[in-house]
């Protein structure tokens, strides 16, 4: 059931493909976007001959990086968006959402089961449900990944899938999508400072009276070596191998100290 004429073109590599690749001065293929035709991805290359040259070591690889990719998430290559017209990204990007949903599910699992009684929980929680209608400040589809009230303790959560980082560059990668201008961090930070300026509307929308305590967390699906902290102490940043020990008041800083804050509104 699989046209081999998909296989070639979805896995090979010829001349044809990497001709706007290739330097002007030297036979060096070193351009940017020229990362989705690696033979470690592409292990068949078409010769002029008409013949295929295929390594034994390059397929095994291929196979190996592959399934990687089908497991973890990720994406083979670069310079393409999903919804571009190309299958393999848009493939890739649903499983990103999937793995990334699945997260989510995972750490709304364990607040519950550490606080099965919550006054309020809920994924996905737009803006404009607390804060009201505010375009200019941010869209109607950006929301809370979790909000959980329980007791006088308010936990919001931003998380993110971070796929299995092969390569030094893509580690590097990682910490690019969170601290980058605009990324990641920028986009977390905006939304608690938003509690910080109002914390009435929330309190409001969870019914709560008197003062509550606020974890505002970063939490990441895989470890990370960052600081625990921002710079002013406001976002925290967890993986979820040690969620439950931050829940459960057992994460330790190196001298001793318990690593859960909360900002008092």
């Amino acid at each position: 059931g699989i046209d081999p004429n998909d296989l070639i073109e979805h896995f090979s590599i010829s001349k044809t493909k990497l001709q706007s690749y290739i330097s002007e001065n030297e036979p060096y293929i070193f351009r940017m976007g020229c990362n989705q035709y690696r033979l470690d991805i592409r292990p068949i290359i078409l010769l002029d001959n008409g013949n295929a040259y295929i390594s034994k070591a390059a397929l095994s690889k291929a196979k190996h990086q592959w399934a990687s990719y089908a497991i973890n998430g990720g994406r083979p290559y670069t310079g393409v968006d999903a919804g571009q017209g190309d299958a393999v990204i848009d493939g890739f990007s649903e499983l990103e959402k999937e793995l990334g949903d699945r997260l989510v599910d995972l750490l709304f699992r364990k607040l519950e089961e550490h606080y099965p009684d919550a006054k309020f929980k809920d994924k996905d929680v737009k803006y404009y449900r607390i804060f009201g209608k505010r375009r200019k400040v941010f869209q109607d589809t950006e929301d809370y990944d979790i909000v959980y009230y329980t007791g006088n303790e308010l936990f919001l959560i931003e998380s993110k899938y971070f796929s299995d980082s092969t390569t030094v560059n893509l580690a590097v990668g990682d910490y690019n999508k969170i601290f980058k201008s605009g990324r990641y961090y920028e986009h977390c930070r905006r939304r608690y400072d938003l509690v910080e300026a109002e914390p009435e509307k929330i309190k409001s929308f969870l019914n709560a009276e008197g003062k509550i305590k606020v974890h505002y967390l970063f939490v990441s699906s895989k470890p990370l070596e960052i600081e625990f902290q921002d710079e002013d102490k406001i976002v925290t940043f967890l993986s979820v191998a040690c969620f439950d020990r931050y829940i459960e008041g057992k994460l330790e800083y190196e001298d001793g100290s318990v690593l859960r804050p909360t900002h008092e509104i």
